[in-house]
């Protein structure tokens, strides 16, 4: 957040759905969003010496949303990575393809 502040820059929080739980994701964006004295952990955020909140616009889900799949098969992850020319489309269903052929 100093960073951002530092540059003027706004940050962006991702959640890694493989490692963190709703409950744990919506926690989160209470402590960083919610204002001093509205919830508990606001209120830890404003003892540990940030009384307002952050105002965090940007929030991902699923950061590494591929990662299941590219565990399961990296030599085609790797061929078919998010840059590819080809664009998005059809990367995911390259991606699709190699993990139901995996799974069988």
């Amino acid at each position: 957040m100093q960073l951002c502040r530092l540059t003027n820059a706004q940050p962006y929080f991702a959640a890694n759905v493989r490692s963190l739980n709703v409950r744990a994701y919506l926690e989160w964006l209470d402590t960083v969003n919610a204002p001093a004295g509205l919830t508990t952990l606001s209120d830890m955020r404003a003892a540990s010496g940030q009384r307002d909140p952050f105002n965090v616009s940007y929030w991902g889900i699923g950061n590494e949303s591929w990662a299941a799949v590219a565990t399961c098969c990296r030599k085609e992850y790797a061929e078919n990575s998010a840059a590819s020319p080809h664009g998005a489309d059809l990367w995911s269903q390259n991606q699709f393809h190699c993990y139901r052929a995996k799974r069988r």
